[in-house]
């Protein structure tokens, strides 16, 4: 499969060569052709990736458990609460076991 870069290669070489054929000159380049290979020129942006992400989020509910947990629960339903946050702690534990 053709990556964007690649099309946008590819794209911009199209646009050369039919600029050079309409004007008969072997050296002109069209504007946007080299508008294109200057996008190209530039490093491709690194981001973080869907595993880190997902570690990240994990890391995060898993913080966010333990804060609740080390709350002092006095109200009967404030116990059903807390009985959920550990249901929600050993979902975590498993998601990290799996990711």
């Amino acid at each position: 499969m053709t990556t964007t870069r690649e099309l946008i290669q590819r794209m911009a070489k199209e646009l050369d060569h039919y600029r050079q054929l309409l004007r008969d000159d072997c050296t002109s380049t069209h504007p946007f052709a080299d508008e294109a290979r200057a996008y190209l020129a530039q490093p491709e942006p690194e981001g973080p990736t869907d595993e880190g992400l997902i570690q990240r989020l994990l890391s995060l509910a898993e913080q966010a458990v333990k804060e609740a947990l080390d709350f002092e629960y006095e109200d009967p339903e404030d116990r059903y609460i807390w009985r959920e946050l550990q249901n929600l702690k050993q979902l975590v534990k498993e998601a990290n076991g799996k990711a």
